[in-house]
């Protein structure tokens, strides 16, 4: 009976060390044309306002002009971006440091979803590359979203 429950325990530790958390997950759906402007939507919801700045600096270096909008979408968009941006506290250290959390940034042709990329820190723990400044992170990124420009 010893020896199983030895088994077990081996079996699920195992398993665990499978399931190990990845410290930051990116996740892509590519847009599949070549793009060389889009309609940026400014998201007043995120409250960091270098987010918006970021990725917009990042989309243009990777030759795609950004029109940057806030409100309703501009009727002559064919193509939008729209993002979502969390952020978090570390509290790692004495004073709580903000950093990126998670963020979404989905690319549409008219309603349609054309492509997607996302982001997440969560398990970033005590990992001192979750304080990059979030240009360093849009930038790697934008090529994945974009690889066809």
């Amino acid at each position: 009976m010893k020896t199983f429950h030895l088994a077990v325990i081996a079996i699920i530790t195992a398993l665990a060390a499978c399931e190990a958390p990845v410290p930051f997950k990116r996740e892509y759906q590519p847009v599949q044309q070549q793009v060389s402007e889009l309609c940026l939507e400014r998201n007043p919801k995120v409250i960091d306002a270098n987010f918006h700045n970021d990725l917009a600096l990042a989309l243009a270096e990777h030759d795609i002009t950004p029109r940057q909008y806030q409100g309703p979408t501009p009727d002559d968009c064919p193509l939008v971006l729209r993002y979502i941006a969390w952020y978090n506290l570390s509290f790692n250290s004495y004073n709580p440091s903000r950093f990126l959390g998670r963020f979404e940034v989905t690319v549409f042709e008219g309603s349609q979803q054309i492509g997607f990329m996302s982001y997440n820190a969560r398990n970033a723990g005590k990992d001192e590359a979750k304080f990059n400044r979030p240009h360093t992170t849009l930038a790697l990124m934008v090529q994945q979203l974009f690889p066809n420009t």
